[in-house]
C-alpha cells in the first residue's frame, strides 16, 4: 500500500478534527517519514482539508469510505483490521485478546 493511502486511512479512522501539527507529529513517529508531503497530496486530491484554524477535516462520506476500506480487511474479526475506532470493536478485541499485527 502506498504511504499516502495509509495516511489517508489513519486520518479517516482516527484523526478527523485533530490539529494538523499534532497529526503530522503522530504520523511521523509511526511511519518515520515527513508527513507534510503526504498530507499535501491528500489535500490536492480533495480527500482531506485543513480548516482555517489548522485542523484536519474531511467530508463525512469520505470518512465513511476510509472506514469501510478498513472494515473490509476483516468483516467478522475486528482484531484482524489495521485500525480500530469503534468502541465496541476495541472492547471486543481487548476482552478476547485477539489482536493480529498488520504491517502497513
Amino acid at each position: 500500500m502506498i504511504l499516502d493511502d495509509v495516511v489517508f486511512l489513519d486520518i479517516a479512522c482516527c484523526f478527523k478534527k485533530y490539529d494538523l501539527a499534532e497529526v503530522q507529529d503522530i504520523l511521523h513517529v509511526h511511519h518515520g517519514h515527513c508527513m507534510k508531503h503526504h498530507i499535501g497530496v491528500l489535500v490536492e486530491k480533495s480527500l482531506i482539508k485543513i480548516s482555517c484554524d489548522g485542523n484536519v477535516t474531511l467530508h463525512d462520506l469520505i470518512e465513511d469510505m476510509g472506514k469501510e476500506i478498513v472494515r473490509q480487511e476483516s468483516v467478522k474479526e475486528p482484531g484482524k483490521r489495521s485500525r480500530l475506532w469503534f468502541p465496541k470493536d476495541i472492547v471486543q478485541v481487548l476482552e478476547e485478546n485477539k489482536v493480529n499485527k498488520i504491517d502497513t
